[in-house]
């Protein structure tokens, strides 16, 4: 141990403790403690560097001396400081002080003592009194003093003390799987996680539109909490939304235009329309209203200091960055709302055609120089070329802007006024200046122009169920929006062709303006403009080809997906194959094994006690015919009942399980069973078990069949079915059975309608079998009822007559008739 010094608990040397002698007559106590904390600032340095606690002789030789103190110095500038902290440099009280810049200076001022004690024969003179070890002497001190005081200035207010220090979000790092997760620590990744998880009991679209507004306005966090609609105001001479910009710290006022982006995730007037439509974010209260809330931007920030909204904009950025790479969580601490400022003014600074005066004019910084008080930083030519340069722009000294437009000139009159229909039903608006006729009724245009505009994108990056699509979708189909000379499109397609309609419009204008600013000529060198467009145009066919490829793999998971459908249903298809082989083979085992047994003969309906009008025949067994022998006597035959003789009762209880069963739904039931076939008439398709008396439904598939139109028949074949829209069957189905009911009325000769009566199964059975027992009457038809077509009411008429008309055979007719038919028989 030195006999400079003494040994602290962390057993290190103290080099400014003084022997006690000394102490006790020359330090006070607020000295000793200054001491310690320089000493604890001293050994945090060491440990940080990778440096041993103690300074060596050796480690000073040459310029190495120099190189510490410069090394401290860095150190201790490049973050906030708390007056009291501890190991980690975090505060040990509530004060949110910080060393101020001469305490600073003089530990390093104690430094250099130390440094002497450890070399008093160092050649720089770090045995005299001076601070030659230091190129510039005692200046250099100044500077540190001067660079702490800035720190000072900046760092004032709510901030995070301790390492590492807050990072700058950049607008996109264009990062990719596998890539480190800081990658990911950007603004875009911030906005889309808030969109993907919004939901209408949240507040995720507002606070996106709250950090897409601070970070274009290259602002302090807790600015945007003063902004009011008063201040905003359509600049025509420039075409462009001025929102001018209230700074806390200097009660400064100075213009902030807006310029629409292609990235839907940096527009304003998207993501502000988003707040406008999903939060209604130009509706007021009665409440607000009388507290002074009406042209307030953001009225549930007004109850809350700039401090608190400056925390708030810090927690929902980590919010936003959590989850979006694997091991992201311990880099999301190093970003707050200072983060957007000095992410926007690192943009600024890394493009090409930026001035100091033209990122000034959007920061709000001064310039230092004498200019500053004949600058005009109320006309919002002034911060353009950044608004610019910030979005993407090629061309930065464009003297107006361009923006997206509700009534493109392709859309026609027709989509226009279905277009205005869509913008009324979007917004619920009740502050004065945006309805009507109002002074920022345009920027209600825009902003319906730009949620249509990036709809397709949106509906790509964030799922088509998120909150702001599914809100547009729901005011589409409110609107009743259509497209005019395609009416059957859903308006769901309708808002897909306004989206590519509107982008078409869009990006003509935009041409035309770059092409129109390079024939004008503007400021700056030629090289550079032609740098800046072909950096570009670069940029944007690496986003394109993003885009590709994120489509590409969209496509891929979805085949895949299908494909392990495919293969599970081929399984399942396999196994239930199986199950019927097996199935079948049990049933021909018993058919092959089992006593043959005649079965009981089944009650005969009134139909077929008149000829029949099924086709199914009785099954009867025919082994062992004529053959007594080994079997036992036969039970005698039940009794029979007693026929009824009323038909209506025949029928209507013939078959208790289809008493309530209608004609729609025995339809849907076998169409959507692909029961019917093209090739067949639709009285022959094979009946479910569902319907017990098919008998019943045959005649009424035959009238279907007589009776519909051909082309909602089609729609029920098992070949039509394929892609067919949810509806369409219904439809089909429905326009069927009132075709079938009409004309069985025209059948009866009356002109009820189709809705006098049901359209139960057996109701509808029993009339359409009385007509055509009515025409086997009236022509003599030797068919059985199910076999009689069917035929208009006139034209049974006219062959009815006809045949009245006929001459009755002669006597002689009747016997070569009655010996053609013995000669058949005896042919038999």
């Amino acid at each position: 141990m030195s006999s400079d010094g003494k040994k602290n608990e962390q057993g290190t040397v103290n080099p400014y403790a003084k022997a006690s002698n000394v102490s006790a007559n020359l330090q006070a106590g607020n000295t000793q403690k200054v001491d310690d904390s320089a000493h604890r600032l001293w050994s945090i340095f060491r440990r940080e560097t990778c440096l041993p606690a103690d300074a060596t002789k050796e480690e000073l030789e040459g310029s190495g001396a120099e190189c510490t103190i410069m090394e401290l110095a860095q150190f201790v500038l490049k973050q906030p400081i708390p007056i009291h902290f501890n190991d980690d440099l975090q505060p040990t009280s509530e004060s949110n002080r910080c060393i101020t810049a001469t305490v600073l200076a003089g530990y390093i001022g104690k430094y250099l003592k130390y440094l002497r004690k450890i070399d008093p024969d160092h050649p720089d003179g770090l045995a005299k009194n001076k601070m030659s070890i230091l190129r510039g002497g005692p200046k250099y001190v100044l500077k540190i003093i001067d660079r702490a005081q800035n720190n000072q200035i900046k760092w004032q207010g709510t901030f995070s003390f301790g390492v590492p220090g807050t990072r700058a979000l950049y607008l996109d790092l264009d990062a990719h799987d596998g890539d480190h997760p800081l990658k990911y620590c950007d603004l875009k990744h911030v906005i889309m996680a808030l969109v993907k998880e919004a939901k209408p009991s949240n507040k995720n679209i507002e606070m996106a539109a709250k950090i897409m507004m601070t970070y274009d306005s290259v602002a302090r966090g807790g600015e945007v909490k003063f902004q009011k609609f008063s201040d905003w105001s359509f600049d025509y001479m420039t075409y462009v939304l001025d929102t001018k910009w209230s700074e806390t710290k200097t009660c400064d006022k100075y213009a902030m235009p807006r310029v629409p982006d292609k990235r839907w995730w940096f527009c304003f007037f998207y993501l502000m329309g988003a707040y406008f439509m999903c939060g209604n974010g130009l509706y007021r209260t009665e409440a607000q209203k009388s507290n002074g809330f009406e042209h307030t931007v953001f009225p549930d920030l007004q109850k809350v200091s700039d401090n608190y909204v400056t925390t708030l904009l810090g927690s929902w950025i980590k919010k936003g960055l959590a989850g979006a790479a694997e091991g992201i969580e311990e880099f999301t601490k190093m970003f707050t709302a200072k983060s957007l400022r000095i992410g926007a003014v690192n943009e600024l600074a890394l493009h090409a055609m930026i001035t100091l005066f033209n990122a000034c004019a959007r920061s709000g910084h001064d310039t230092n120089t004498s200019l500053d008080s004949y600058l005009d930083r109320s006309n919002p030519i002034y911060g353009l070329p950044a608004a610019y340069a910030l979005h993407g722009y090629k061309h930065i000294r464009a003297k107006k802007a361009v923006f997206p437009k509700i009534n493109a000139r392709s859309l026609g009159n027709v989509n226009k006024e279905s277009m205005e229909r869509l913008v009324d039903a979007m917004f619920e608006i009740n502050i004065p200046e945006f309805l009507k006729g109002g002074t920022l009724r345009s920027v209600v245009d825009i902003c319906a122009a730009s949620l249509i505009l990036h709809y397709p994108k949106v509906c790509r990056d964030c799922g088509p169920t998120n909150q702001i699509a599914s809100k547009l979708e729901d005011c589409a189909e409110k609107a009743k929006i259509v497209y005019a000379g395609k009416p059957l499109l859903s308006h769901i397609d309708v808002l897909k062709l306004y989206s590519a309609e509107i982008k078409k419009q869009f990006d003509e204008d935009v041409k035309k303006s770059e092409m129109g600013d390079v024939a004008e000529g503007e400021n700056g060198s030629i090289e550079l403009l032609q740098i800046a467009e072909i950096s570009s145009d670069v940029k944007e066919i690496k986003e394109n080809e993003q885009q590709l490829m994120d489509e590409l793999n969209m496509y891929k998971q979805a085949y895949e997906k299908v494909k392990q459908e495919n293969e599970q249903l081929k399984k399942d298809y396999y196994q239930k194959d199986a199950m019927l082989k097996q199935a079948n083979s049990k049933l021909n085992f018993l058919r092959e094994n089992s006593s043959p047994v005649r079965p009981l003969k089944r009650p005969r309906t009134n139909d077929e006690a008149e000829g029949g009008d099924d086709d199914v025949d009785t099954p009867v067994s025919t082994d062992d015919v004529g053959s007594n022998e080994n079997v036992a006597e036969r039970p005698p035959p039940p009794a029979k009942k007693q026929r009824n003789t009323n038909r209506s009762d025949s029928i209507n209880s013939s078959s208790t399980g289809d008493a309530n069963k209608t004609l729609t739904w025995a339809l849907t039931l076998m169409a959507d069973g692909n029961l019917f076939h093209r090739d067949q008439k639709l009285d022959i398709a094979t009946i479910p078990n569902d319907i017990s008396n098919k008998s019943k439904m045959r005649h009424c598939l035959t009238l279907i069949d007589f009776a519909g139109d051909p082309s909602d028949i089609e729609k029920l074949y098992s070949e039509e079915r394929v892609g067919q829209k949810i509806g369409t069957l219904t439809e089909a189905v429905s326009r069927l059975v009132t075709a079938a009911m009409d004309k069985l009325h025209e059948f009866e000769g009356t002109t009820e309608g189709a809705s006098a009566h049901t359209e139960k199964i057996l109701g509808l059975a029993k009339r359409i079998s009385d007509y055509r027992n009515k025409i086997k009457k009236d022509l003599s038809m030797a068919e059985s009822v199910g076999q009689v077509p069917l035929m208009e009411l006139s034209e049974l008429n006219r062959r009815k007559e006809e045949a009245a008309n006929a001459p009755k055979p002669t006597a002689l007719d009747k016997f070569f008739r009655r010996s053609s038919k013995d000669s058949s028989n005896n042919d038999k």
